[in-house]
């Protein structure tokens, strides 16, 4: 944003800030910085929601309000409206990143917020059913990155279930990966051996 380098930082958020101006802006699953650029967007999304749409629509626009589009709305705001609101949203996302990745910024991980886990269909249905639990990996990206994963309270629920890689030049080193595996049997060596691999 063309204000994030300027606005001027406040002591609660002067950490934030630095672990944000500082950062590769790569969303690597072991990045702290990339859990609170997750955050910190969230809560710019929800803070804009608040102050300019009425509680009785916000529902209904927020289900439809993309990052991208709130990021150019806000944009278009008097920059020192833009500045507070950056802080604001940034302080609470501080609080947040506190209250579910601890208190040492050093341990936190974007990882640990984005996770996919993997549940057979027959666990989901009869939860007592001895269905192998293939477990839940941490993931990087977001929706808006290759390999694009994305879900609630910044889970990974929706993505790619095959992904491949096709070589023009030779169809013979071609790979895919189709999770949690090839096969849909949990008896199968193979039912849960792309998992980690994807």
């Amino acid at each position: 944003h063309r204000d994030l380098h300027s606005f001027p930082t406040r002591r609660s958020s002067d950490l934030g800030f630095t672990l944000l101006i500082t950062w590769d802006c790569v969303l690597d699953a072991g990045s702290a910085a990339a859990a609170l650029f997750e955050i910190w967007i969230s809560k710019l999304r929800a803070l804009y929601l608040r102050r300019k749409v009425q509680e009785r629509e916000r529902a209904v626009v927020g289900k439809y309000l993309s990052i991208e589009t709130a990021l150019n709305l806000i944009a278009e705001m008097p920059s020192a409206a833009v500045q507070k609101l950056l802080i604001a949203a940034l302080s609470e996302a501080l609080k947040e990143a506190r209250k579910r990745l601890g208190a040492d910024i050093v341990r936190w991980r974007w990882g640990s917020l984005h996770r996919v886990c993997y549940t057979h269909e027959l666990a989901r249905r009869w939860p007592h059913s001895s269905s192998p639990d293939i477990g839940s990996f941490e993931c990087g990206g977001d929706e808006e990155t290759v390999n694009s994963t994305r879900g609630p309270d910044y889970r990974c629920d929706y993505g790619a279930s095959y992904r491949q890689i096709l070589d023009l030049s030779d169809w013979d080193l071609s790979v895919f990966v189709n999770v949690p595996g090839q096969s849909g049997d949990p008896r199968s060596p193979h039912f849960g051996d792309h998992a980690r691999l994807w």
